[in-house]
Order: structure tokens, then sequence, then C-alpha cells
């Protein structure tokens, strides 16, 4: 049974206000109103995420269709939420969430990129946070089994739309006509490092 005891909870005005010390190296996020603090990921982790800024940020620029941004930067959801997810994607139309404190509002497209200390994180807290801001595309990518999960918003929630793992092509609904392959996403090849 879970614990009943309160803990209270911070705003996103009290993270904004946070003073955090020029030689902190962590990354801060606000998660249902809890402050949570993370080292830097691995390279695995950063090369994913170089080569999806760099294919979706040149395909969403070319098109004319928004603006991809990527970590470190803060998403106000909600009060209590706070996330910096790894990518995300504005339309045109959205532009206007985009400000000088980060993005206030909910974004098109997010995605997070698993590191090992972040699995529950990602898959089930921000998979929630998300749902429940109503982002209409989530995709989960998984450095280390080579695996994209997309998760499109429906009436009744998140729905996988697509699972690619190792080879293959993954598409969005919400960047229309951004197919990407795979390989093009890790661009190396698994080892037991």
């Amino acid at each position: 049974m879970a614990s009943t005891k309160t803990v209270e909870q911070v705003t996103y005005q009290e993270f904004l206000n946070m003073e955090i010390p020029e030689d902190d190296n962590y990354i801060y996020e606000l998660l249902n109103g809890e402050i949570v603090k993370y080292s830097a990921p691995e390279s695995k982790h950063q090369i994913a995420s170089a080569n999806l800024h760099l294919i979706m940020g040149g395909y969403v620029k070319q098109k004319k269709l928004g603006r991809v941004l990527y970590a470190p930067i803060s998403v106000f959801l909600d009060e209590y939420n706070a996330p910096q997810p790894d990518l995300l994607f504005v339309s045109t139309q959205n532009q206007e969430i985009i400000q000088q404190k980060g993005v206030m509002g909910v974004p098109d497209l997010m995605v997070e990129i698993v590191s090992p200390g972040s699995v529950v994180r990602d898959r089930v807290h921000k998979k929630e946070i998300y749902e429940q801001a109503k982002v209409p595309e989530y995709w989960i990518v998984d450095p280390k089994y080579f695996t994209v999960e997309v998760y499109e918003l429906t009436d009744s929630g998140y729905t996988l739309f697509q699972d690619v793992e190792g080879d293959g092509t993954i598409e969005s609904k919400v960047i229309e006509g951004l197919k990407i392959d795979i390989a093009d996403i890790f661009d190396n090849e698994p080892s037991n490092h």
C-alpha cells in the first residue's frame, strides 16, 4: 500500500525561482510537483538525441512546419509539471507557446530517450503526465534495445501507434510526411560495453 505521507508540492513558479549554483552540473525538472535531479546522459543517449534533432529539425525547417527544440528546455505543462523532454516539436500554429523562460504550454510532440536511470520516469511517470496534458504524440526512444515506440493521443488516452525495433521505419502523425529509418537514429552497432 502506498504511503499516505503528504509531501508539499513545488509549483512551477517556485521551480522557476530556484537558485542553482553555477558549478552545478545536474539537470532538474518538475514532475507532479516534485523536483527531480539527475546526471548528464550517456553517449548513446546523446548520439540518438543529436541524430533525431538533425533529422527532425532539418525536415521541419525545410517544410516550414514549426520548430524542433532539444534539452535542456523546460516545458511548463501545468502548475506542477515542468519536464525537460529530450526533444519536442511545436507546430507553426502553436509557436506562441515558445517564450523566453521555456515552452509555456503543450507541444505537438515530445520525445524521451531512455537512459539506465530514467526507465520508470520515461515509460511511466512522464508518459502519464504527457497523456494528462494531452500532448498529441509521444515517442520513447531506447538506445539500449534500439527501439522506438510512438504513441498517439486518442479519446481513451495514449495508444501505441508504432513499435519498431532494430531496423525499419517510424513515422509521425503530427509531423506530416516525416519518416525516419531507425538505423539513422542510433547509427552505431549494438555492443556489450
